[in-house]
C-alpha cells in the first residue's frame, strides 16, 4: 500500500492506503524532516506485518542484487547495517523529539548539549559510520575548544551515551561511546563563605558598583546592571537568614513564615523564621525574581566573591547549629536522614525559643539597622 505525509493546521499526518481503507496517525512534529523519517519508521512496520519472513529476503536480495549467502555474510559482518542512510542531525532530532522532562528549562540544557554533540561529532555524518574516535575528538574539543568544566564534560557524555544507545536498539548501530572513558568529576567539599565577605558583599551592593563591574566582566556572558543591584542584595539577605536554596529562595511569600505547614519544593517540611534583619524590608523582599533571574543573580554573586549561594546556605548552618539542639535544627534546615525524623522534629519544635536564640545570633553578625 502507498504512504504520504500530509499537514493539518501546523502538524504533519502520515496516511496510508486508499480511500476504502485508509489509516490516519499524527506524527506529533511540526518538522518535516522529523515527519520523514518518522514515516519510514511506520513504512517498515506495516511492511513487516505484510510479509513473511521469506518475503522479506526475497525483498532485500532483490534490491540488493545480492545472492542469500552474500545477504547472509553481509548481515554477519555489518555490511548491511540498518541506518545506514540517516545522518547525525536527523536521527538527534527524531531523538529529542521523543524525550520528555519535567521542566522546561531542563529540556532547554538537553538541547544545547544535544546540539553542541552533533556539531562537534558532524551533523552530516551518517550514524552508521560514527565510530569510537569521533566520540574521543568530541570530548577533546569540549575540553580545549569549548573550555567546559569536568561536571558540564560530564554532562555532555551523559547525553551522547544517552542517543547512541538509543540510536544501537533503533537502527542496529555499533555503539561507539561504549569503550570511551568517562569524565572523572571530583566532588567539591562543602565550605561555608566567611561571614565578613557575606556580609560585606550585600552591605556595599550599589548600582554604582555594578556599572563597574558591568565593564570589568564585559563578554564573561554574566550581566550587571544597576537596577539589579538592589534585587540581587535583597535576594542574597534572604538566602543568608532563611539558609534556603535558590530554588525555594525565589517562591517563598510572606505568609510561608506564618503557615503552620510549609514545604519546600523537594516536598521537605520546613520552619521559617522572619528574623528582624528580614522584617525590617516588608514586602519588598519577596517575589524579587523568576527562577531564570534567580539563577543569572546566583552567578553574579559568584563572580563577585568567588562563592556560590550554596555557601550562604552551609554559613547559615553553622549559625545555628551551635546554638540549637539537632532536633531544632533539622526541620530549620528542611531536611533529615528520613521524613519521619524531620516529621517529628517538626511538630515538636518550640518555635517562640528558636525564634527568640536565632535572633540573638544573627544580631552579633548583622545588627538590625534602619532600612537601606
Amino acid at each position: 500500500m502507498k504512504s504520504h505525509i500530509t499537514k493539518r493546521g501546523k502538524i504533519y499526518w502520515y496516511v496510508r492506503g486508499s480511500r476504502s481503507k485508509r489509516f490516519r496517525t499524527s506524527l506529533n512534529t511540526k518538522n518535516k524532516t522529523i515527519a520523514l523519517e518518522r514515516k519510514r519508521m511506520l513504512d517498515n512496520e506495516f511492511w513487516m506485518e505484510e510479509n513473511t519472513p521469506e518475503t522479506m529476503v526475497r525483498h532485500i536480495m532483490a534490491e540488493k542484487g545480492v545472492s542469500l549467502n552474500q545477504l547472509l555474510d553481509g548481515l554477519r559482518s555489518g555490511g548491511l547495517r540498518q541506518g545506514s542512510d540517516i545522518t547525525l542531525q536527523v536521527a538527534s532530532e527524531v531523538f529529542f523529539s521523543e524525550l520528555t522532562f519535567e521542566k522546561e528549562a531542563t529540556k532547554k540544557h538537553n538541547l544545547k548539549r544535544i546540539q553542541k554533540v552533533v556539531d562537534h561529532i558532524g551533523k552530516d555524518l551518517m550514524i552508521s559510520d560514527i565510530d569510537e574516535g569521533h566520540i574521543n575528538i568530541l570530548m577533546k574539543k569540549l575540553k580545549e575548544v569549548d573550555g567546559y568544566s569536568p561536571s558540564t564534560r560530564k554532562n555532555h557524555q551523559t547525553m551522547a551515551n544517552k542517543m547512541f544507545r538509543h540510536f544501537a536498539k533503533r537502527y542496529g548501530i555499533v555503539d561507539p561511546t561504549v569503550d570511551v572513558k568517562s569524565v572523572k568529576v571530583v566532588q567539591k567539599v562543602k565550605r561555608a563563605i566567611p561571614g565578613d565577605l557575606l556580609f560585606e558583599t550585600i552591605d556595599n551592593n550599589t548600582p554604582e558598583l555594578y556599572v563597574e563591574l558591568s565593564e570589568l566582566h564585559k563578554g564573561s556572558g554574566v550581566y550587571f546592571k544597576p537596577e539589579h543591584a538592589r534585587k540581587d542584595k535583597l535576594f542574597w539577605t534572604l538566602i543568608a537568614f532563611t539558609g534556603m536554596n535558590v530554588i525555594d529562595a525565589y517562591q517563598v511569600k510572606k505568609e510561608d513564615f506564618t503557615q503552620a505547614n510549609y514545604r519546600e519544593k523537594s516536598g521537605e517540611l520546613r520552619i521559617l523564621v522572619l528574623v528582624d534583619q528580614l522584617a525590617k524590608y516588608g514586602d519588598e523582599i519577596f517575589d524579587i525574581f523568576t527562577y531564570d533571574q534567580a539563577k543569572k543573580s546566583s552567578r553574579r554573586f559568584s563572580k563577585i566573591t568567588g562563592w556560590n549561594l550554596k555557601s550562604v546556605r552551609k554559613w547559615y548552618a553553622n549559625k545555628i547549629v551551635p546554638i540549637l539542639p539537632e532536633r531544632d535544627v533539622k526541620p530549620l534546615m528542611g531536611h533529615s536522614a528520613n521524613s519521619k525524623a524531620l516529621n517529628t522534629s517538626y511538630l515538636l519544635a518550640d518555635r517562640d525559643k528558636i525564634s527568640e536564640k536565632m535572633q540573638t545570633a544573627f544580631n552579633d553578625v548583622m545588627p538590625v539597622k534602619a532600612q537601606a
